[in-house]
């Protein structure tokens, strides 16, 4: 008995194979900027084997071989077949031209059963990459742009602006040390002063003399 209960508890989830899928995108309509959700549901939902996920845009491969969510519990084998993936327009021609495209949802189990879903989206504005202007032609270049017109005047300056608010005084510094004496300088107004008086000392001698005369 005990070991008929394990053998039912050990008796993996049914391998069902895939029988079909559903997909659903948000937003419905975007350029080449726009994050895409893309959600893929098998049908059965869950069963025992594995199944893997590929997603094309139009007839471009963008998602290969996306393995399903595994919650197996051995020795019992459990998947849940469910994708949720962020995806963008491919940014080359055809496939980010303007207008609705398909995107398919291709889903493969362990035993080669294939089913597929299919959804569409719409490209609404296109914006070329910056390195394909770069491979661009000068001469359509110019034929787009138009020719290059002359240099316009150099336009007259303008006025002076007001002149700003001054700005706060700043902190007084710290007094400097005091210099050297200046020895010399005293020295040499002494000599002078000591001429001076002898000079004055001669000349008064001078004229008393000559009054007493």
């Amino acid at each position: 008995m005990s070991l008929i209960f394990f053998l039912l508890l050990a008796k993996p989830v049914s391998a069902q194979a895939i029988t079909g899928a559903t997909i659903d995108v948000s937003p419905k309509q975007g350029d080449i900027t726009t994050d895409i959700l893309v959600q893929v549901r098998g049908e059965p939902y869950r069963n025992g084997q594995g199944s893997y996920l590929y997603l094309y845009w139009d007839d471009k491969c963008i998602v290969q071989r996306l393995e399903d969510i595994d919650v197996s519990n051995p020795p019992i084998s459990s998947h849940i077949h469910s994708w949720d993936c962020n995806i963008s327009v491919p940014n080359e021609f055809p496939y980010s031209e303007l207008g609705i495209h398909n995107i398919t949802a291709v889903v493969e189990d362990d035993y080669g059963s294939r089913v597929s879903a299919n959804a569409t989206w719409e490209v609404v504005n296109y914006i070329p990459p910056p390195e394909w202007w770069q491979n661009l032609p000068q001469e359509f270049i110019d034929e787009i742009t138009g020719p290059q017109g002359e240099q316009g005047l150099i336009g007259p300056q303008g006025a002076k602006g007001d002149t700003g608010l001054q700005g706060p005084k700043g902190d007084k510094g710290d007094k400097g040390d005091t210099g050297p004496y200046p020895n010399e300088a005293v020295m040499f107004n002494l000599g002078i002063s000591v001429a001076s008086g002898i000079i004055s000392v001669i000349a008064l001698s001078i004229v008393y003399k000559m009054k007493k005369a």
